[in-house]
């Protein structure tokens, strides 16, 4: 989702089963690094251009949750939160 080879940040970001198969698809299955037995993949995802990033991720809804690296996850909290007006 946007990044030069030299600055690359990789997200691994867990997909939930109902939306697995599509983003499979769309990452392609090279990006998958692991499949759980509840049907979710996790996923290897460019993460250098923070707003396609998180424009990736609201388009998941609740089906997908960053998991790394910290500094990207805690990115998308605070992002969600400053949208949703909760300070906490």
């Amino acid at each position: 989702i946007g990044h030069a080879v030299d600055d690359a940040i990789e997200a691994t970001v867990r997909i939930g089963h109902l939306r697995a198969a599509a983003s499979e698809r769309e990452l392609g299955a090279e990006r998958v690094i692991a499949r759980h037995d509840d049907g979710s993949i996790d996923v290897l995802v460019p993460a250098t251009n923070a707003d396609a990033f998180r424009s990736w991720i609201i388009g998941l809804v609740e089906h997908a949750e960053v998991l790394e690296p910290p500094e990207v996850r805690a990115d998308v909290v605070d992002w969600l939160r400053s949208v949703a007006g909760d300070g906490s």
